[in-house]
């Protein structure tokens, strides 16, 4: 049972059934509970519709559900099924439903033998003291007249029918498209179908004149009319020893208005000890406020991991229209975590003597609880020695340490090592991890170091004209008697050699490429063309390494003297220079400013002038100098004509996006002439609440933040706020609540609200539900969807509170909404 579902009303009589299925009934759809399957027209779980002797069934009381069976023995081939009848059976005798949906009830008149008997007369009655009306009352079989049966069922009045029990199987067809809501009846059983708009008991009693018996010949049913949608709190997951708030909610199905005043009932049935505030009994009941929620705050009485299993039980109280009782059962989980530590070693698999070689170690605490007195060892295996190390350890020699205090929940802190390799063999790199709490961790990782035996040569012309092309050609070959695994072959080549797949996305100058393996004595030629666009000697050179970025195995270069056509000069071309400045520190959702400076420093003018600005994901542009095109992903000028000594001022707005240790915007400048040049500006974006105000200190406690992700934005087009709400403190917030008031000149959008928790709108105002706990230095992300409706200036605001600090932390943030 999945007690989180929301939305579902849970029948009194069962623990492990709600309103599930949707059906519809006439020209409306309700809700039923799976228990009363059979009982209501809209809900089966039978998919291909009535299948004769293969039906549902309920038992006299309505506790219990079956899937297959029978629900009375039918008469054996030749047996007579004539009988004296001896008593009614109608089942259920009590059913939960909502307002406004049918239920349909059965009635069957046993024999003597207990078989059921066709065409007896069944009287249903509906009692005047309670609420309801019967919609319908089951017909006849089709050939029913043949035997001379013709008091067929019929409705009386609202609260009184004639029906007979039905001579044969029937399928009650509802008239959808679907089968799974058919409903059979069997041969010996009779129906009517009885409905509710409003709140309250009704009493159905089903009367079998041809049973002679007075005590059984009636039975009585009650159907509880209940208007109410329950949402069961979802499960959750802790730090040992915290605290978390359940939340129920009761609404109206009608009106979907909070419901206020009814007692939800929470009780611990399983894991380990832990109690509800305020004083740890395992068992509390709350009563719905005003927003139909009932909340219940669960605490460990002894701090340990482990799995609390909550049972839910939703009860409406006793009033003037009935008596107090269980309107639906749920349940939801509480899982409580305790401090890990884990430990990876990163690094190639395989390298050549001589190599230095990178590993990274990364020490992670995949819990939500700090691990305390990390202290991370490394012994360095023979034939290996450190070059360098970021973060440098506090020990020396071959053994290596490095103490990292303690890590946060869910951190992650990285080591890098430089090794250098000086003797072929395979070398077993292990580290292992400790902490103060006596929690340990250790891998290792193998790396296969290999003599050198390749040879690289490269040829090339040794002449070209400016315009014209030249292939070069390097020849790698394994000389060596081990197979050569995982290369890859590098090209550098001058600024007067221009590549086709040169673009602002690739640095120009290099080419890598995956030379995959070599087996000894195999030879691989590799081909690479360019476009000649300087004059002066160019120069192409190949190197191979072990994997991107590891040691060079062999190198080669080759050089062609360029000359211009019709004798032009080397230098009677355009010089052009590109500068980028920017900050190198910013915060979480504010806006920086890129400033590019394209300059003419030749002595001939630059023609066709294209100067490319490409960002890293943190970064989005909001506006730049007029004239760009931004697609996306690139945001391009096009120059006719940059005369010397002339400069081009442009400038861009960024929204940092997101946390980053660093993040860059690059700008790359091409022109018809082959001049191409490049620069970029990087820098790190920290949360909003680590980066204070020039000259001020960060406030502890709780920090919040506001951006727009889009602006301007034109009237009828949407965007969003992205909320940030960092805790600054030394110790926890706990009930930490978000609100965001949007402008008036927008609108709130409905299902575009996300973060640790949901969102409701009320007006212009959006509310989050509280989020349990914020531990110290963690930052939570909210985000609000609007629709622009009217121009103008708007500014949204956002207020955060907690327990520990229940006076609102405040931020604002302004859009422009153009027409």
């Amino acid at each position: 049972m999945d007690g989180a579902r929301g939305g579902q009303l849970r029948p009194s009589s069962m623990s492990d059934n709600g309103l599930r299925r949707q059906r519809s009934t006439c020209a409306r759809r309700c809700r039923f509970p799976e228990a009363l399957a059979l009982l209501v027209l809209m809900v089966l779980p039978l998919s291909a519709g009535c299948v004769s002797g293969r039906i549902p069934m309920i038992d006299p009381t309505g506790e219990r559900f079956f899937i297959l069976g029978p629900v009375a023995r039918q008469p054996e081939p030749g047996k007579p099924q004539c009988h004296d009848p001896i008593r009614i059976e109608l089942t259920p005798t009590k059913v939960v439903a909502p307002v406004g949906c049918e239920v349909v009830m059965l009635a069957g008149v046993c024999g003597g033998d207990g078989y059921m008997l066709a065409r007896e007369p069944v009287e249903w009655m509906l009692a005047s003291g309670g609420v309801g009306e019967f919609l319908t009352v089951g017909r006849t079989a089709p050939l029913d007249w043949l035997v001379g049966f013709s008091s067929g069922p019929r409705k009386i009045n609202n609260n009184y029918a004639l029906g007979t029990t039905s001579s044969s199987y029937l399928c009650l067809n509802r008239g959808t498209p679907t089968a799974s809501d058919d409903l059979p009846v069997e041969r010996g059983q009779a129906w009517v179908a009885v409905t509710s708009a409003v709140e309250g008991v009704s009493y159905v009693t089903a009367y079998a004149p041809g049973v002679k018996g007075w005590d059984s010949h009636t039975q009585t049913a009650t159907i509880q009319w209940i208007d109410a949608d329950i949402a069961y709190p979802p499960t959750s997951i802790n730090p040992g020893g915290s605290r978390h708030t359940f939340t129920t909610m009761v609404t109206r199905h009608s009106s979907h208005a909070p419901v206020e005043g009814w007692r939800v009932r929470y009780e611990i049935t399983g894991g380990p000890p832990a109690g509800f505030a305020p004083d740890g009994a395992p068992l509390i009941e709350v009563t719905t406020n005003d927003l139909g929620q009932a909340n219940a705050e669960i605490y460990q009485l002894e701090t340990k991991p482990g799995v609390n299993t909550v049972s839910i039980q939703v009860i409406r109280p006793a009033s003037a229209t009935g008596e107090r009782f269980v309107v639906g059962r749920g349940a939801t989980q509480k899982t409580w975590t305790a401090p890990e530590i884990s430990l990876r070693v990163n690094g190639p698999t395989q390298g050549v003597v001589g190599d230095t070689l990178s590993y990274r170690l990364d020490v992670q605490n995949p819990s939500d609880l700090t691990a305390k007195g990390v202290v991370v060892s490394d012994t360095l295996p023979g034939g290996a020695t450190l070059v360098s190390s970021t973060p440098p350890p506090t020990s020396s020699g071959s053994t290596l340490q490095w103490s990292l205090g303690d890590l946060q929940g869910g951190e992650i802190r990285n080591i890098s090592l430089q090794v250098r390799v000086d003797q072929p063999g395979t070398i077993n790199h292990c580290a292992s991890v400790t902490t103060s709490d006596n929690l340990t961790a250790q891998n290792c990782l193998a790396t296969t170091v290999l003599a050198p035996s390749l040879r690289v040569t490269m040829t090339g012309p040794p002449t070209a004209e400016v315009g014209g092309d030249a292939t070069f050609q390097a020849q790698i070959t394994n000389t060596g008697s081990t197979a050569l695994t995982g290369l890859v072959i590098v090209d550098r080549y001058d600024d007067g050699l221009q590549h086709a797949s040169e673009s602002p996305r690739v640095p120009k100058g290099t080419i890598d490429r995956t030379l995959g393996d070599l087996a000894p004595g195999q030879t691989k030629n590799i081909n690479v063309t360019f476009r000649v666009v300087q004059a002066g000697e160019q120069c192409n050179s190949v190197e191979v390494q072990r994997g991107a970025g590891g040691g060079t195995l062999g190198s080669a270069k080759a050089c062609l003297t360029a000359s211009e056509p019709g004798g032009m000069a080397p230098g009677d071309q355009p010089q052009l220079k590109v500068t980028k400045t920017g900050p190198k520190q910013a915060a979480e959702g504010s806006q920086v400013v890129f400033k590019i400076t394209v300059s003419n420093t030749g002595t001939v003018p630059a023609t066709n002038l294209t100067i490319v600005d490409h960002f890293d994901v943190q970064l989005e542009p909001q506006r730049a100098t007029d004239g760009n095109v931004y697609d996306g992903a690139e945001m391009t000028w096009q120059v006719a004509r940059l005369d010397p000594g002339k400069a081009i001022p442009l400038q861009v707005v960024c929204q940092c996006l997101e946390v980053a240790d660093q993040t860059c915007n690059r700008v790359t400048v091409t022109c018809d002439e082959g001049v191409r040049e490049s620069a970029d500006a990087c820098l790190a974006i920290v949360p909003a609440a680590a980066a204070p105000a020039a000259g001020q200190p960060a406030a502890a406690g709780l920090q919040a933040s506001i951006a727009s992700q889009g602006n301007p934005v034109s009237v009828g087009k949407q965007t969003a706020y992205r909320i940030s709400v960092a805790n600054n403190g030394a110790t926890a917030q706990a009930q930490v609540v978000v609100t965001v008031t949007v402008p008036p000149q927008t609108t709130p959008v409905n299902g575009s609200f996300q973060g640790p928790t949901a969102g409701a709108a009320s007006g212009k105002t959006v509310r989050f539900a509280p989020l349990a706990s914020l531990p110290p230095g963690k930052s939570a992300v909210f985000s609000v969807g609007i629709r622009a409706d009217a121009p103008g200036s708007a500014t949204a605001r956002v207020e955060v509170t907690s327990r520990q600090q229940p006076e609102a932390v405040a931020a604002e943030s302004t859009t422009t909404v153009i027409p």
